[in-house]
């Protein structure tokens, strides 16, 4: 799916401007958190609106485009890309997937540790993991740029939440990862065509050497995710899930990535 996505990499041509000026169907922004099924709903998109995605460039690259990507990517129907809501052209209806906070945590530091090891690299924490940049949490994508320390602190800030609501107003709709059916649903309500999910880029490596994890640092790191979680809800963006379901998600994640909590 990657090699057929448009990627924003330099200014567009005119011409291509011109191509789509005649669009008279839907204009759909998808803002896509990594480990969130973002590679299905993508794919899933791209055959409901009927045109490629222009995948724009993460403001944390520093391109040159990073600076006027909102402003001028605004003509073509579909765009997908790891930025901020508020980085997003205002003339798209958004939507976005998330999943349960520490797992994705979880899978993410998984991933990252067996790129150490396979570098011959010592193993690290989910906390130094979090500081040095490597991880990007959900509720980033819906906070002010640069209003936020990248700390679990901010979960403690009153005006946190006020800020989640702001950012989480702009989404037309929003799905849990693992409910194929809720992402149906939300592709639906922007494009008007119901569409299957196809089941892309899941990893099934076998994971021989157990990792160990503390628990208590995955869930205080999680912390502001929860939270976002708990607006999204209280705004009816996400359907409310049974008590309980958080932990047998996490222990389910645990046995398939070989993780052991300490």
């Amino acid at each position: 799916m990657n090699e057929s996505y448009l990627r924003h990499e330099r200014p567009v041509a005119p011409a291509l401007g011109e191509l789509a000026g005649d669009w008279c169907g839907q204009y759909v922004g998808y803002v896509h958190i990594p480990k969130t099924a973002g590679t299905s709903v993508t794919a899933a998109l791209t055959n409901a609106v009927g045109v490629l995605p222009l995948v724009l460039l993460n403001e944390k690259i520093g391109t040159p485009d990073s600076r006027w990507n909102a402003g001028r990517s605004g003509f073509w129907p579909l765009i997908t890309s790891h930025m901020a809501v508020s980085r997003f052209p205002g003339s798209h209806s958004l939507i976005s997937t998330v999943r349960e906070p520490r797992s994705r945590l979880l899978s993410s530091f998984r991933h990252f540790q067996r790129h150490r090891d396979k570098a011959g690299l010592p193993a690290t924490s989910i906390v130094d993991f979090i500081k040095d940049g490597s991880f990007d949490l959900m509720a980033s994508y819906f906070l002010t740029p640069g209003l936020w320390a990248r700390s679990n602190i901010i979960s403690m800030n009153p005006g946190v939440t006020a800020d989640l609501a702001q950012g989480l107003g702009q989404l037309t709709a929003m799905s849990w990862s693992d409910d194929t059916q809720g992402i149906e649903e939300m592709i639906a309500s922007v494009t008007g065509r119901r569409v299957q999910i196809p089941k892309l880029n899941v990893a099934d490596q076998v994971h021989k050497h157990a990792l160990q994890v503390s628990l208590d640092d995955l869930t205080r790191e999680a912390s502001v995710d929860v939270l976002l979680l708990d607006v999204a809800e209280a705004m009816g963006l996400l359907p409310k899930r049974n008590t309980g379901w958080s932990d047998d998600y996490l222990e389910r994640t645990a046995i398939r990535l070989n993780v052991e909590f300490v």
